[in-house]
């Protein structure tokens, strides 16, 4: 059997639903030299039956029935042990790719041979397919890599890797919820990175979504991991298992967001993170939390904060649905 020119990868647990679109969406593809791994991570909703009825309908599907629940992480790291293309497009078991999906990809692949990885708009929609609210907040992948030290700048469904990289790299993740924004983090650090204009995906907002039913463990896992990478770009390691203790017992909190955000604040200003601290510190403030002033007010009056550039941050980029780049210039939606 010829290797596919690329592969998609998904993931499933429990998405009786939305399957049969996100399957729908896959085999209707313009480009049609793929494999499309589906990985069920212990489903108990009926969902390995779906796959299998979809399975014997095109043989590009590969399947592998879990019997046990590896976990976010561990899941998307067997499905790409799986996987036999050079490239792999990621698509959560609730979202929708545009017919085209593949194609811009490869197009963009052969354009840019230099990239690990590939990311592209997405459009938001509700439980029923309808628009929803929700932006991309990069527009380019300059803003990417802008962005990428204070949030998740791209959605995961839009997305390709270099199989070998991820290959490499994915052991090497330590959190679970947010494997996405340490991959992200790691390619940053490793090299080149492409953009798409295009919409590739439906993004689905709804009850069930792992960011809604775990929405404390998975802010806290990523800012964790942001908190990490910006030790590391500073050559001032932090241990990885410190920040994984630290967000287990915030992704277990009952705190809002204004408690989460003072939290994070407090350990970026521990860390000696100022950018960080400056922008966690304002969230909370801007929530109502209003200790994340007197964090505020001992990160102004450290010095080398200003010399770390807390300006742009300080004038509010990230805040409030805003952003801001290296060099201060802002980008809104």
């Amino acid at each position: 059997m010829s290797t596919p020119s690329i592969s998609i990868v998904t993931t499933v647990f429990n998405a009786v639903p939305y399957f049969d679109e996100c399957a729908r969406s896959v085999l209707a593809q313009t480009w049609g030299d793929f494999e499309w791994i589906v990985y069920d991570d212990g489903s108990t909703d009926g969902s390995r039956e779906l796959i299998r009825q979809w399975a014997q309908r095109d043989s590009r599907l590969v399947v592998d029935l879990g019997e046990q629940n590896r976990g976010v992480r561990g899941a998307f790291e067997y499905a790409v042990s799986l996987v036999k293309a050079p490239w792999v497009a990621v698509l959560d078991c609730d979202d929708v790719a545009v017919p085209e999906r593949l194609k811009l990809t490869l197009e963009a692949a052969a354009k840019n041979q230099a990239a690990l990885a590939l990311f592209g708009h997405a459009h938001f929609v509700d439980s029923k397919g309808d628009p929803a609210t929700g932006w991309m907040i990069a527009q380019d992948a300059d803003a990417i890599r802008s962005l990428a030290e204070f949030t998740m700048p791209v959605i995961n469904s839009a997305s390709a890797w270099q199989r070998g990289w991820l290959l490499e790299r994915l052991p090497g993740v330590f959190v679970d919820a947010t494997y996405d924004c340490a991959l992200l983090n790691q390619v940053l650090e490793d090299g080149e990175i492409g953009w798409l204009p295009e919409c590739l995906a439906r993004y689905r907002v709804h009850q069930q979504n792992y960011s809604h039913r775990r929405k404390n463990k998975q802010w806290a896992d990523g800012t964790a991991l942001r908190l990490w990478a910006s030790r590391h770009r500073a050559n001032r390691d932090v241990s990885s298992s410190e920040l994984v203790a630290w967000a287990d017992v915030l992704g277990k909190s009952t705190l809002g967001e204004a408690g989460l955000e003072s939290s994070a604040a407090r350990q970026a200003w521990a860390l000696g993170l100022y950018r960080l601290t400056t922008y966690h510190a304002r969230r909370a403030v801007r929530r109502g939390d209003f200790t994340g002033l007197g964090v505020l007010a001992r990160c102004l009056a450290a010095p080398e904060a200003w010399r770390r550039g807390i300006w742009p941050v300080l004038q509010g980029g990230m805040i409030g649905g805003a952003g801001v780049d290296r060099d201060g210039h802002s980008l809104r939606r």
